[in-house]
């Protein structure tokens, strides 16, 4: 079998959350078939009188990870209070989806900004601190811990998997 590069990891999850959302009588639209690769979002979904903007992260393992911008945020035109705007991550495995977690991106640009600051502040293992970066990552296996507060995801976002109804 062929290692599938990330950007082709991406590609198949932006692929899965369209089916997903087809096959529950959504109109899909994907960003990146007209501009290439959109900073912001990756799809858009219509149905009734329900508009939806998604954010779609796929692994193929069980860490996600993003970068911060210079706002804190993980991303890019992010306003608070904007309902329609979700992530979905996608957790692959052998080059299928395994499982999909739907959640308004506030929530997640809130736990991965709460999650960073408590990381922060507990030192390495030799005791030194830990260097500031942009980088962020929600793990999905492990088990969340004080000095671990990026674990343990799966158990803590039960409620957003397979979360198709936005509600």
């Amino acid at each position: 079998m062929t290692k599938l590069s990330a950007q082709m990891v991406g590609r198949l999850g932006e692929l899965a959350v369209e089916q997903e959302l087809l096959k529950r009588g959504w109109l899909v639209g994907n960003f990146n078939a007209n501009i290439s690769n959109a900073a912001a979002y990756d799809l858009f979904a219509v149905k009734g009188n329900k508009n939806i903007c998604l954010r779609v992260k796929t692994t193929s393992g069980s860490m996600v990870q993003y970068n911060a911008k210079k706002s804190g945020s993980a991303f890019i035109d992010f306003l608070l209070g904007n309902d329609s705007d979700y992530a979905a991550i996608v957790l692959m495995n052998e080059e299928a989806p395994q499982e999909f977690y739907l959640v308004p991106t506030h929530i997640v640009d809130e736990t991965l900004k709460k999650a960073n600051e408590e990381w922060l502040k507990h030192p390495k293992r030799d005791g030194s601190a830990r260097k500031k970066t942009n980088h962020r990552a929600l793990d999905f296996n492990g088990k969340q811990t004080v000095s671990a507060p990026h674990k343990g995801m799966r158990n803590r976002w039960q409620q957003y998997l397979n979360n198709w109804a936005f509600a």
